[in-house]
């Protein structure tokens, strides 16, 4: 078998279709319709990478090779992190993700490529930064009067009582200062062992490479580690993650919402609920626009305000008038500009709930509206958004004295 039947075979079975083989392997797409007509050869019928999809094989896209970090020696390494308490890693895993999503590769391609769910990288965010705390500094004192000593890795801070013509105070001499030249300053003993602190905790924490700590340990020697694990259904692990990752800046609403519903919390499962009744769908995600769909609902915040203060049927009532309304069909009007007045205007009076909604919402053209709207927001001050719903619980009062 020849390389470039070799590799088109592979790109098949990391998903790719025939166009995107071809890509990835500089070659014409007749000779991936040949090798499927000939080996059988099974690729994807939908775009799964994109024109990135070079990169995936071929090496002239390849990335570049990120530079070694210096190595120090074990002992280096042991005593550095003899001086850190409580370490807490982020996982090497999540830094690889967020490694690849610098570089800009596809979220999809990088699940293919690392034999992940898409949303293990979705969630991959880097939020759990190591969380370092530096032992403070043990000061000895010395045989002299006012004279202390603190001994660390990278070598001693000394300070000394000082009195000289126009100063008055204590000297600090750092780990990387010369004898008694050029010290440091200052008025009090507080202030000296406050400064070296400082100091000491800059090198600690300059020196530390971020890394898990099955590699710290292994760097130092230590062969095992202990570990604690705890059974969880699916159901306790996806509330676990909804209760640690909910308030995080960011996860977006979606995310949330899809973490919550796996997790069976009230609040997601009358929103999905809600929204089902009206024909719609409620979105765990938040894709490109062009892969979004009519009837797909993206603003979870207001759906679930909404529906936690009582407003269900308004929910569902106003999405399926739009659904069966001749803009149903439209995926703006599905957004949340169109949504944050739509369904608040329809909760404000229950009666509004009875009219020929899918007629009423065809008259409205919310696009001019807002571009009005922000005009005379600059003018007078009033939210845009406020303008809006005015008009449009205007045009409901209107219809409902109509049909009464």
């Amino acid at each position: 078998m020849t390389d470039l039947r070799k590799r088109l075979i592979e790109c098949a079975a990391r998903g790719m279709n025939q166009t995107e083989a071809a890509e990835s392997c500089g070659c014409d797409r007749s000779v991936v319709v040949k090798l499927v007509r000939q080996e059988g050869i099974q690729f994807a019928t939908h775009r799964r990478y994109g024109y990135k999809a070079a990169a995936l094989a071929g090496p002239k896209a390849s990335a570049p090779q990120a530079e070694d970090p210096p190595q120090m020696s074990v002992d280096q390494a042991a005593r550095i992190l003899a001086a850190v308490a409580h370490p807490k890693w982020s996982p090497a895993l999540d830094a690889d993700i967020l490694a690849r999503k610098d570089r800009g590769q596809h979220f999809t391609r990088i699940a293919a490529e690392m034999r992940l769910p898409r949303v293990a990288v979705e969630l991959a965010d880097g939020a759990a930064q190591p969380v370092v705390t530096v032992k403070p500094l043990v000061w000895i004192s010395d045989n002299y009067s006012h004279r202390f000593r603190a001994e660390t890795p990278f070598g001693n801070y000394v300070i000394w009582r000082s009195e000289r013509r126009n100063f008055s105070g204590y000297c600090l001499r750092t780990c990387t200062s010369q004898g008694h030249e050029n010290p440091q300053y200052y008025p009090t003993l507080a202030a000296a062992k406050a400064a070296a602190q400082a100091d000491y905790d800059a090198r600690i924490l300059t020196a530390l490479d971020v890394q898990p700590a099955p590699d710290a340990a292994a760097l130092c020697g230590i062969e095992k580690l202990p570990a604690m694990t705890v059974p969880m259904t699916p159901t306790q692990q996806a509330a676990g993650f909804a209760a640690i990752n909910r308030d995080r800046i960011s996860m977006d609403a979606p995310t949330i919402y899809r973490a919550e519903l796996a997790a069976g919390t009230q609040w997601a499962v009358d929103c999905k609920v809600a929204v089902e009744a009206a024909g719609c769908r409620l979105g765990t995600s938040r894709p490109a626009q062009a892969s979004k769909r009519p009837g797909v609902v993206y603003a979870v915040n207001l759906i679930r305000k909404m529906v936690q203060n009582g407003e269900s049927e308004a929910v569902t009532v106003g999405l399926r008038s739009i659904r069966e309304s001749e803009s149903g069909d439209h995926i703006e009007s599905y957004g949340g500009p169109v949504l944050s007045v739509w369904l608040p205007a329809l909760a404000m009076n229950q009666r509004f709930l009875a009219l020929d909604l899918a007629t009423i919402f065809d008259g409205l053209d919310f696009l001019t509206m807002m571009d009005e709207a922000r005009v005379a927001s600059r003018q007078t001050g009033t939210p845009a958004k406020a303008i809006v719903l005015g008009k449009v619980v205007a045009e409901l009062t209107e219809r409902k004295a109509v049909a009464s």
